[in-house]
């Protein structure tokens, strides 16, 4: 607000027109703006306050912890490089150990094909025994019945005679099924065998590459430790900083019209700002005095 919008106002407020919490609003952003602005000031002008003796101390105390946040930052940065390096290192170790244990899943999941083939193979055998085992016991109870009937007359002893052949055939068929049986079975056993021994390689490899990263792992949470305590002790110098940049924002706002040679030659180098200050103080205190009148 400026001074004819300060008279407009109190213009109004001469026939009862009030404007309160309008005015409150204002008054708020305003001391926000000027708030933030002399923080600004602050940070930018404070490098060049040495010599105005009531901003020694701040000056003096923002120097040197900048100092130590730069040699906290280099030592953060020597950390991370490190830390880095030790990370490649452990990710040369895990890929060396996953070629390993990728060839070896590669093999199980070859001979887990296998087994599966060999299990319908076997599945196939059994059915077509089913189906000639069905036969033969139709025959077998063929035999019996005529056996039975013809009571050792001999009516049916072309047809037994028949029949005990083709079951014979049908028995070298089923014996045969059963070798072949047999032989997927042991096969299917083998490869059950080979693929367990491959799940045992590939626990040894894991305990292994666990064994020779357990220390680089530890460095590596030893070192990102360290980091973090860098970057939260780099963090708690720039809130030191910034308290003190803000006093010295404060103190220069507040000797905006100061007669120093010291204090006037670091305003005149930040005259946007303070000009942007003052407009807003003066601001402020239309705004102070219109509230005080309503």
């Amino acid at each position: 607000m400026n001074a004819f919008g300060y008279i407009v106002r109190r213009f109004f407020r001469t026939f009862g027109i009030t404007q309160s919490h309008s005015v409150r609003t204002q008054l708020s952003k305003e001391k926000q703006i000027v708030s933030e602005a002399e923080d600004l000031l602050g940070r930018l002008a404070w490098r060049d306050t040495q010599n105005i003796q009531e901003l020694a101390g701040q000056y003096w105390k923002m120097t040197d912890y900048e100092r130590q946040q730069e040699r906290l930052r280099t030592m953060g940065e020597d950390l991370s490089v490190e830390n880095e390096n030790v990370r490649d290192t452990l990710e040369k170790i895990e890929d060396h150990f996953g070629v390993q244990i990728g060839k070896l899943k590669d093999e199980k999941r070859t001979r887990m094909e296998k087994a599966i083939d060999v299990m319908r193979a076997i599945d196939e055998v059994r059915d077509a025994a089913e189906y000639r085992e069905g036969i033969f016991n139709g025959l077998e109870m063929k035999v019996k019945v005529l056996q039975d009937d013809d009571e050792g007359g001999g009516r049916y002893a072309d047809e037994v005679s028949k029949t005990l052949a083709a079951m014979e055939q049908i028995q070298g068929q089923l014996d045969r099924d059963e070798a072949v049986i047999s032989k997927h079975t042991a096969q299917l056993n083998a490869i059950e065998d080979e693929v367990e021994e491959i799940e045992e390689e590939i626990g040894r490899v894991r305990q292994e590459m666990a064994r020779e990263t357990a220390g680089i792992r530890t460095e590596i949470g030893r070192l990102s430790k360290q980091v973090a305590e860098v970057s939260a002790k780099i963090g708690a110098l720039q809130n030191l900083k910034n308290d003190l940049s803000y006093e010295v924002g404060q103190f220069l706002s507040q000797n905006a019209y100061s007669r120093s040679p010291e204090v006037r030659g670091v305003l005149k180098k930040h005259r946007a700002i303070i000009t942007k200050i003052l407009y807003f103080r003066r601001s402020i205190d239309y705004h102070a005095r219109l509230l005080g009148g309503i």
